[in-house]
């Protein structure tokens, strides 16, 4: 209810629901409501208050971090920013990112989340749960990206400069992930 506009008002299902109306035999006659009319205003009324507030959500997130880099820009590096229609155009674009990832989190992923956390419980022993919570958290490391972007960091390492860090990156990129994965895991 808090991420509602205060501009409401309650309607009464008796207000909004059609009369009963019965054939001569007594019988309830099905309602079949007509199809549903919306004007663009209507639409745009309906989907405001909940796309604003998630987009407030980003703002607030993003928006510090990049007029700390500007600023940092400007005063430490003293440097102009350059291209800066491009970097507002990636910042919107961001935000929007954001905004739609962190729903798709909250509709589609959550529900799993919590469905687990209370089922598995309650039908499970404690090592079984442990083990689980063990699995998920080498699953969540594998599946973050910037996990994946190891091998790609390794890439751009010259094996003459850091030959461990080079063999690590690159030859051991599976291993490092499973073992902080395992890390992850064991915290969880």
């Amino acid at each position: 209810m808090r991420e509602v506009s205060l501009k409401q008002r309650q309607i009464g299902f008796n207000d909004i629901a059609p009369p009963v109306q019965k054939d001569e035999n007594g019988n309830v006659i099905p309602y079949h409501p007509p199809k549903l009319k919306l004007r663009s205003l209507d639409i745009v009324r309906l989907i405001k208050p909940y796309v604003s507030v998630r987009l407030n959500e980003q703002v607030r997130a993003v928006l510090p971090l990049a007029i700390y880099l500007v600023l940092f820009q400007l005063f430490i590096l003293k440097q102009n920013v350059a291209d800066s229609w491009v970097i507002s155009a990636g910042l919107i674009s961001v935000i929007i990112g954001l905004m739609l990832f962190m729903e798709g989190l909250k509709v589609g992923l959550m529900p799993f989340g919590e469905t687990i956390g209370t089922v598995l419980p309650s039908k499970s022993s404690l090592p079984i749960v442990l083990l689980v919570a063990f699995l998920l958290g080498i699953g969540v490391t594998f599946a973050e990206p910037a996990i994946g972007a190891l091998k790609t960091a390794g890439s751009i390492v010259n094996v003459n400069d850091a030959p461990y860090l080079y063999a690590l990156l690159n030859d051991f990129s599976g291993s490092l992930v499973l073992i902080v994965g395992m890390g992850v895991g064991l915290a969880a």
